[in-house]
């Protein structure tokens, strides 16, 4: 075996400690692909090569980048191969000088994986053509940044008020030099729920108004003042509500009617006689001379057409006749059953709004932070048009968008800014992918970021069968098995509107597990809720465009479809639905948290010897948003659905769940077996050229192999033997 070494392009002598050096190939828990690292103590550089790299410092210092290189052939005459690249770091640089000079420095990862680990984390600015050097040009690509329609999210639109449980007391004072005289009272309902009509007043300015000279006198406000200059609503409002309590009125003058009333009234001209009546109920007709103490309790409901500029108004009217100049004393105690209510469907036109295509939106990022080096290849979200790399088909996760909450809202001069981290996590969350570096086809010496689902990185594929290991340990791995599960979206909740309706909101689960207390959290950061969405959209209607939002810096998700356009938010795909408002108006069924889970289940039972026991399920816990949505996947890309009939949020997840079970069937155990064995360099090569298939591996005598896949694999180059750690295949 020969070894050849190279500082750049400069060939150098054996440096000392190259001996000691392990190469490791190592599975990333986190991405689940295999890293390619070496370990080592510092390596001493003699002679020229201490010239070079003390030239290398003194020149350009802590950024100075040498890149050590070791070629291994089998003969003198043979063809060399590359076995170990790595960065000299200089920041650990160290020289001494006596007889000789000797250069003390550590190699560590060199290339596209070193600057794509280092600025894993950094936002990119997704709108930039220009790597993060500032000097290279990035591709431009037709999936980015591109103008797509942004339906509507039909809402449940409403003003729901109640009276505290303490009630509502309203004491007044009426001096009237009138013959007779009406008092309008209506209550304050300091209890606010899913108060989404904007213009909705359910706090009163005044509790009352008097016809005639009053001492106290003021404009009562309406429940309502109908505005809606961007047309969401078709203005037809269902109503309903009651006035429940007691009324006490001492001093002079006769009680003769005491009515609700609901009217409207444009603010032109005199409350009390120029309203349209639109509804009534009289709770007393008469004559009944103060003191009066008399419990009412009356209720409206019905339909209301409404036209712009309108007030509505629901009042408790009483009328009095009385001598001149008399004064009287009003008690009205409201009690906690007052209400008043008004729904309606708040449907907006559509807007525009830039969007990004996920393939497309993944590469950009990668491209950014590896200074070009590196582009991203997929299968799964890439499709038959997708840049830079194009797909046989449109993957699973192919046709979805990405962008920000101020694109969304058309802020000006609106940005979308992500890290490869937030993308890669939040779509982790919802597909279950994992990613790696591998060699690029398509362009010699180069490479390419890989992502696809879990399964890719856990091939059914033999890569080596080892017989007869000496001596092999098994052991499970507790911390890998989970009690609880945690899934859906972190952010999902919105102000001022009916959310409880927001079925991508949060999920727990729990496995029949009892005897560990571990906690997987699969929730995403993107935001994939309608509403959000819808709420978020609808700030561009706004006059000046400028409204802010809380979501304005947040990732947003969408599922779209191809029309003869381009691209369409994906809507109308929910069959059998129930407990869903508006099923055909609703964003990202294809993605929900049961959806989610069901990508998922695959390497969370792995606990589970016998998936079809019906104990070895995921149990449904809790839930926040709208946890009771049911329904199943219809139109399109029936390849990639998932569940085999409607499914509710909260239905306990099992293998008997799934169209095609092998979808569930989990694909490593939680266990490990470690053990040394020889590897040539021949089988090095073979396991780092395509690490992903299994290794069977028998002990002893034994002739049962078992089969596992690289969690590490630390291999001596110079003793040819290496310590293997396989996490084990699930059979």
């Amino acid at each position: 075996m020969y070894f050849e070494f190279e500082l750049d392009d400069l060939a150098i002598e054996e440096p000392q400690g190259f001996a000691d050096i392990i190469i490791n190939l190592k599975r990333d828990d986190n991405t689940h692909g295999i890293l390619i690292e070496a370990s080592t103590s510092d390596l001493q550089f003699y002679g020229v090569a201490a010239a070079y790299l003390k030239s290398k410092k003194d020149a350009e210092g802590l950024k100075a980048e040498v890149i050590f290189r070791a070629y291994q052939s089998c003969g003198v005459y043979d063809d060399r191969e590359l076995i170990l690249e790595g960065r000299l770091n200089f920041g650990k640089y160290s020289a001494s000088c006596g007889t000789s000079c000797v250069v003390t420095i550590p190699v560590e990862e060199a290339g596209c994986w070193l600057m794509l680990k280092s600025r894993y984390d950094q936002k990119v600015d997704l709108d930039s053509n220009v790597a993060f050097n500032k000097m290279t040009p990035l591709q431009n690509y037709a999936g980015l940044n591109f103008e797509m329609e942004i339906a509507a999210k039909e809402l449940e639109a409403g003003i729901d008020g109640s009276v505290s449980e303490d009630g509502d007391t309203i004491n007044l004072n009426v001096t009237s030099s009138l013959l007779g005289y009406k008092i309008y009272i209506r209550p304050t309902y300091s209890v606010e729920r899913d108060n989404s009509i904007q213009t909705g007043q359910l706090t009163p300015v005044s509790a009352w108004q008097t016809t005639g000279l009053a001492i106290e006198d003021s404009a009562i406000t309406p429940q309502l003042l109908y505005e809606d200059d961007i047309r969401c609503f078709a203005g037809s409002f269902p109503y309903s509500l009651r006035m429940k309590g007691v009324y006490t009125i001492t001093g002079g003058g006769d009680l003769e009617q005491v009515n609700i009333k609901l009217f409207t009234w444009d603010g032109v001209g005199d409350i009390f006689t120029d309203p349209t009546l639109i509804d009534s109920v009289n709770l007393f007709t008469g004559s009944s001379a103060f003191p009066v103490n008399t419990s009412f309790d009356g209720s409206l409901s019905g339909n209301i057409i409404l036209t712009e500029g309108l007030g509505l108004y629901a009042i408790i009217e009483f009328v009095v006749s009385s001598p001149a100049l008399v004064s009287s004393d009003y008690n009205i105690m409201f009690d906690e059953d007052t209400f008043f209510t008004l729904t309606a469907s708040k449907i907006c036109p559509p807007t525009e709004a830039n969007v990004y295509l996920v393939n497309e939106t993944l590469s950009r990022a990668t491209e950014a932070i590896t200074d070009g080096c590196l582009r991203v290849k997929s299968d799964y979200y890439g499709r038959t048009d997708s840049e830079p790399y194009a797909s046989g088909e449109d993957g699973c996760g192919a046709l979805r968008v990405l962008t920000s909450g101020l694109k969304i809202r058309r802020a000006d001069n609106a940005k979308f800014f992500e890290s490869l981290k937030g993308l890669f996590e939040g779509l982790k969350g919802i597909d279950n992918i994992g990613m790696g570096i591998e060699t690029n086809p398509m362009l010699p010496n180069s490479q390419w970021l890989r992502i696809e689902p879990v399964e890719y990185f856990y091939q059914d594929t033999e890569l080596l069968s080892l017989p007869n290991a000496p001596q092999a340990v098994a052991a499970i791995q507790e911390q890998s098995h989970y009690s609880l599960i945690k899934s859906g979206y972190k952010k999902w909740e919105v102000e001022n509107i009916n959310g409880l309706n927001e079925f991508n909101s949060n999920r727990e689960y729990r496995t029949s597990l009892t005897t560990v207390n571990n906690t997987l959290d699969i929730t995403s950061a993107l935001i994939a809720g309608g509403y959000p969405w819808e709420i978020t959209r609808q700030q561009s209607f706004a006059e000046t465009g400028k409204a802010d939002t809380k979501f304005d810096n947040d990732t947003f998700i969408a599922c779209v479809e191809r029309d003869a356009y381009g691209f369409q938010i994906e809507q109308g795909n929910i069959e059998d639905a129930e407990n869903i408002f508006s099923p055909s108006t609703a964003y990202n069924w294809r993605i929900r948290p049961f959806y989610n889970l069901m990508r998922w289940f695959k390497s969370i039972a792995n606990s589970y010897p016998n998936l079809v026991d019906t104990t070895n399920k995921l149990f449904f816990s809790s839930g926040t948003g709208n946890f009771i949505a049911s329904g199943e996947i219809a139109g399109a890309y029936p390849a990639c659905k998932l569940e085999n009939s409607e499914k509710a949020e909260n239905k306990d997840l099992s293998i008997t769940d799934f169209v095609n079970q092998t979808d569930a069937v989990p694909l490593w155990k939680p266990e490990y077996m470690t053990f040394k064995y020889p590897l040539s360099v021949k089988e090095y090569r073979q396991l780092r050229a395509n690490p992903y298939g299994y290794i069977a591996v028998s002990c002893g005598n034994n002739n049962d192999f078992i089969k596992g896949y690289i969690q590490e694999i630390r291999y001596s180059l110079i003793d040819g033997s290496a310590d293997f750690t396989l996490k084990l295949k699930y059979e």
